[in-house]
């Protein structure tokens, strides 16, 4: 694997699951608040997990035939998220950064970011039990 196929890996890796933390991490305080338990962290996930592959499912469709948009695998925003800059001060980003052109498209990494998040709830709940009634 090139250099530059493993940055492009890790950067769409990292923003899938800095993404799912920034939202478990939202989702605590009101979880705890509300139920003093993890279920609504779980629920959270869940939730935002279908939007945003709902959302990245979107920003991959094809472009207009008019515009002179290459494969839609490139990113598409200029200057990034407050997500990409926050992944961009991780290693291995922080000693090799990568240009806009360089990385996977947005919708494909919100796409990760939704899986990450999914599984994340599915975890939470097959593996921890949270939301999970016990018998009694």
């Amino acid at each position: 694997m090139t250099d530059a196929l493993g940055l492009k890996l890790a950067d769409a890796l990292l923003y899938a699951v800095v993404l799912t933390a920034v939202w478990a991490v939202l989702f605590l305080p009101l979880s705890l608040l509300l139920g003093g338990d993890l279920v609504g962290v779980k629920w959270g996930l869940f939730v935002v997990g279908l939007l945003a592959l709902g959302a990245g499912s979107f920003k991959l469709r094809p472009g207009k035939k008019w515009r002179d948009d290459p494969d839609g695998l490139v990113a598409d925003s200029r200057g990034g998220s407050q997500i990409q800059r926050l992944v961009d001060r991780l290693p291995p980003l922080r000693e090799t950064p990568l240009r806009d052109d360089q990385r996977l498209s947005d919708g494909l990494k919100l796409l990760l970011g939704a899986v990450c998040m999914l599984l994340t709830s599915f975890l939470l709940e097959t593996v921890f039990g949270v939301g999970v009634p016990t018998p009694v």
